[in-house]
């Protein structure tokens, strides 16, 4: 039964049409039709193949020859009436109703009524196909899925896979997998199946028959999951193993294939079927941060705004659409923002507090959690909570301030209005007290290690980027670029642009 033939008779076409309207949108493969008179509805049972009908009762008198049709050709049926009435319970009762509805009409009870007809005629094929194949096995026609092991994932294998599909089924907690297994083997699925319990995923093979309705049945299946365990959960279904557009020729390969399907969890998430019947190539994400987007983290950081943190991550992460970029790639480019609040940590010394062991945690999540939403969701609560936290107070001998004043460097130097006062001012301290405080302490001026630390950040631009040298005086705390040559050749010995120039010849 690929395709579901249901019949509406409703005297009322306005909400007949809001019947078809819900089941057309909440069930896939159906074809829905309306009948508004008895005599339509006398021919359409008569002439088209109808599998159920859904009828109102509140117009309809006993009538021998619908009753006679509905249990002649054996359609089940569904009653919706407003009279709450042992008569009308008896009428649907003696006409053999699969379940009757009570108006105003609850589009969830609806839809669940038929899910339940659907469910109950896959049962029957089930058995059907069952008895089926215990004669065929009695005969000495062994199944071929029968004979498939764990080996037979790994090793060239010389199945037709234009007869096969390829489900995966991940849940959330991995605790759970073993009693998904169970399920899975004693679920009443229309089609023939061998299923593979691994750490992380079931895997199934399966036999296409032509008539199985591979999205129904596995939400089917979903919504039965759901309503007994309540774990979330994903099942993929690969009908057509291929990705990028390399098709696959093995079992090995297919199982592959469909094991990277699954990847896609990243970005959509569990509590869903996807029936995907190709994977195309991840499209190309730099995994770093930009010159000018680790200024924009400094600056976000520096000045304390959690509110435009959470618009650049939500923006950044979670609009992305496909083709989407490897998970890996993605992952990549959330430590590197890490790298960037670790900076920030440092220089308000939270890195010596409870604040470490939460960033710890949060590094593990990036690695480790399945879905980008739960990463961005933990990222944004911590970078709200550690922006209103206050600078950890600590001693205020020399060498303790010189490596403040250092990580206040590490973070400002890209400003090029920032400067002594504004170190001073960070640490509530004077401008010539932290002058003198930090030259005894480095055997430097706060002016030196200030060029020192924006030259050497400068470096790493002309040998890693293509930026201008314009750009890279910008970035780097220079507001013009001709000051910036001058000092970047006082300190090296060679102008910027001589310095790319040799870095690229090794």
């Amino acid at each position: 039964m690929r395709m579901l033939n249901v019949l509406i008779y409703h005297q009322e076409e306005f909400e007949a049409r809001g019947i078809q309207w819900v089941l057309e949108h909440q069930i896939s493969q159906v074809a829905v039709e309306i009948v508004t008179d008895k005599q339509a509805l006398l021919q359409q049972l008569e002439a088209s193949p109808v599998n159920l009908l859904i009828m109102e009762l509140e117009h309809q008198a006993e009538n021998e020859k619908i009753e006679k049709i509905l249990k002649d050709l054996g359609i089940s049926w569904i009653g919706i009436t407003m009279e709450r009435t042992f008569e009308m319970a008896s009428r649907a009762l003696r006409w053999g109703a699969s379940d009757l509805l009570l108006r105003p009409l609850n589009t969830s009870q609806l839809v669940r009524a038929v899910r339940s007809f659907i469910v109950s005629k896959r049962k029957a094929v089930f058995r059907e196909n069952s008895t089926q194949q215990l004669r065929s096995v009695e005969e000495g026609e062994k199944d071929e899925l029968e004979a498939l092991n764990y080996s037979t994932l790994f090793l060239p294998s010389s199945y037709d896979l234009k007869e096969l599909c390829f489900l995966a089924l991940i849940v959330e907690n991995k605790h759970d997998l073993k009693q998904l297994f169970e399920r899975v083997q004693s679920f009443p699925f229309s089609f023939t199946f061998k299923p593979f319990l691994f750490n992380d995923i079931i895997f199934i093979v399966a036999r296409k028959d032509g008539s199985t309705m591979w999205i129904e049945e596995c939400n089917q299946f979903h919504s039965t999951w759901q309503q007994e365990q309540g774990s979330p959960l994903a099942i993929f279904i690969n009908t057509n193993s291929v990705v990028e557009e390399q098709e696959a020729t093995t079992i090995n390969e297919a199982y592959l294939h469909t094991r990277q399907l699954t990847e896609i969890i990243f970005y959509l998430g569990f509590e869903t079927v996807y029936e995907r019947k190709s994977f195309g190539k991840w499209k190309v994400m730099d995994p770093f941060l930009t010159p000018y987007e680790q200024l924009e983290w400094i600056d976000m950081l520096q000045n304390q705004q959690a509110e435009k943190v959470k618009n650049w991550l939500s923006e950044e992460f979670l609009t992305l659409s496909s083709p989407y970029p490897n998970p890996t790639t993605v992952r990549v480019r959330l430590t590197s923002i890490l790298a960037q609040i670790r900076r920030y940590m440092k220089a308000r010394e939270l890195h010596l507090t409870h604040w470490e062991k939460e960033y710890e945690s949060l590094f593990e999540e990036i690695v480790e959690t399945p879905v980008i939403y739960q990463i961005i969701q933990s990222m944004t609560n911590f970078c709200t909570r550690l922006l209103n936290t206050p600078s950890e107070k600590q001693g205020e001998n020399p060498g303790t301030l010189k490596e403040k004043i250092e990580r206040l460097i590490e973070v400002n130097y890209w400003n090029a209005q920032w400067g002594l006062d504004g170190a001073a001012k960070e640490l509530n301290k004077h401008p010539a007290y932290i002058s003198r405080a930090y030259s005894a302490a480095a055997n430097r001026t706060f002016r030196q290690a200030l060029n020192d630390y924006r030259i050497n950040e400068a470096k790493k631009l002309l040998q890693e980027s293509q930026l201008v040298i314009r750009e890279i005086a910008k970035l780097t705390g220079f507001e013009y670029s001709s000051y910036f040559t001058n000092k970047f050749k006082n300190i090296t010995g060679i102008t910027p642009l001589a310095y790319r120039n040799v870095s690229k010849r090794g």
